[in-house]
């Protein structure tokens, strides 16, 4: 499993406690939130709908959908997906230069076989204000060497253990979880 931690804050600060599990806004489940937010992002990716700095990314043959397995947080995702925004994607095979420049987060995210995600989230700080949020992604993904995701088109190569295609938003479904909104 991957292991991927992140504060979310306008400023820094080691005074976290508590775990929260419900969004106060709507009362829909943080874990909900952040789940839909990176099968978001995925199928967009898959799609070939994504792109960062002016450059559209190839879209994904064999992107999973993810399913939920704890809780989550929104910002967190939205923090992964400004990775790409700031550092771009030049290639759909991870190198040490692109992890080194910091974009580790956003390709752990769009693993193309990274189909279960576990998160839980501490408030922070003076009015908790900020958020602390740790990630762990089964299977495993940012192998140095390896490919993020194959390209080609939504769905065309899911694997064996993945074989039915949520066409609407280009994600393999596995054999254990059920079609629902990305």
């Amino acid at each position: 499993m991957w292991l991927l931690f992140l504060l979310v804050s306008p400023s820094h600060s080691s005074n976290c406690s508590g775990l929260f599990t419900r969004d106060d806004r709507d009362g829909e489940t943080t874990a909900t939130v952040i789940l839909a937010a990176h099968n978001k992002l995925r199928s967009m990716i898959a799609m070939g709908q994504y792109g960062a700095m002016g450059k559209m990314f190839v879209g994904a043959s064999n992107m999973e959908k993810m399913v939920k397995t704890s809780e989550v947080t929104q910002r967190a995702c939205d923090s992964w997906s400004a990775e790409f925004q700031q550092h771009g994607l030049n290639s759909t095979t991870l190198t040490f230069d692109q992890f080194a420049a910091g974009i580790g987060h956003a390709t752990q995210m769009a693993w193309a076989t990274s189909s279960k995600l576990g998160c839980g989230v501490s408030l922070c700080g003076d009015g908790n204000k900020q958020a602390l949020v740790v990630c762990q992604y089964q299977k495993q993904g940012n192998m140095i060497g390896n490919p993020i995701y194959l390209e080609g088109g939504a769905c065309s190569k899911c694997p064996d253990y993945a074989p039915m295609c949520d066409d609407a938003h280009g994600l393999c479904i596995p054999h254990s979880a059920t079609v629902s909104p990305p």
